[in-house]
């Protein structure tokens, strides 16, 4: 369990690693203290969470599906830049089996098995030593004070940095993997899915070529999705790169393109 949280932390979040890198204000001794700090408090949360299902007949499965989900959710931040909050995971629960095939390659079944499969499979190998219930509720309670010791501890050490960080850089809070996918999921199932509509468009945005996405409405915003891209126009007119796409979005909707 601490091994798989290790692994979680580390290689799963690479693409948060990899932003809090790109930070020029972390780009020091400070910085890297403040990284492992981040890492051990991350980390110490995953622990007390499996703990919680630490029995003979749920760790293996929980961890599973733990694992699974931080590969495929680090592939995909790293590979396409994006980070995984409620409308990156609908689009996720929207995408059809043809827009699934388009983002089958090479790199992606190389990436997963290393990724999520290897650590599975030797997770799968490890035998446990299970002792009584009584026991493991015994030891699974230390687990979880422990380690919310451990991640408040390690929150307190970079508190300023972290909450600096958090406030100016909002969007590295979705790069918590995979946490951000679990969350977002949670968030996405106090909704009916079924409510939004989906209709194909083609978004011939100032980025490198066109791409034909799939777009859905909910009431609060006009959400865009393209292979290598995720638009948001939530009562914003600027985009992510600083390009005015409210107006085509509007042209759209207006042309009956989201009738």
């Amino acid at each position: 369990m601490v091994l798989a949280a290790l692994w979680v932390a580390s290689i799963g979040n690479l693409a948060l690693w990899r932003g809090l890198a790109a930070l020029p204000e972390l780009g020091n001794a400070r910085g890297l203290l403040f990284g492992l700090a981040f890492a051990l408090m991350i980390g110490a949360v995953h622990v007390a969470l499996s703990s919680l299902l630490a029995w003979r007949w749920t760790l293996k499965p929980m961890l599973t599906v733990v694992l699974l989900a931080a590969a495929a959710g680090a592939y995909f931040m790293l590979s396409y830049g994006v980070v995984i909050d409620r409308s990156m995971m609908l689009n996720v629960l929207l995408t059809d089996a043809r827009e699934a095939r388009e983002l089958l390659n090479w790199r992606m079944l190389g990436a997963l098995p290393l990724l999520g499969v290897l650590p599975v499979a030797l997770l799968w190998r490890t035998r446990i030593a299970w002792p009584t219930p009584g026991r493991q509720a015994r030891n699974n309670a230390f687990t979880v004070v422990a380690a919310l010791a451990v991640a408040v501890a390690a929150m307190g050490l970079s508190f300023q940095d972290l909450s600096a960080t958090m406030r100016n850089h909002t969007q590295l809070r979705y790069l918590i993997n995979p946490l951000n996918s679990f969350y977002a999921l949670a968030i996405i199932g106090q909704h009916d899915i079924a409510h939004h509509e989906t209709v194909d468009a083609v978004l011939g945005w100032p980025f490198e070529g066109s791409a034909v996405g799939r777009c859905f409405i909910d009431r609060r915003a006009v959400r865009c999705k393209a292979i290598q891209l995720q638009a948001i126009v939530l009562n914003r007119p600027t985009s992510l790169t600083g390009v005015d796409n409210s107006q085509r979005c509007q042209q759209t909707e207006g042309e009956g393109g989201f009738g």
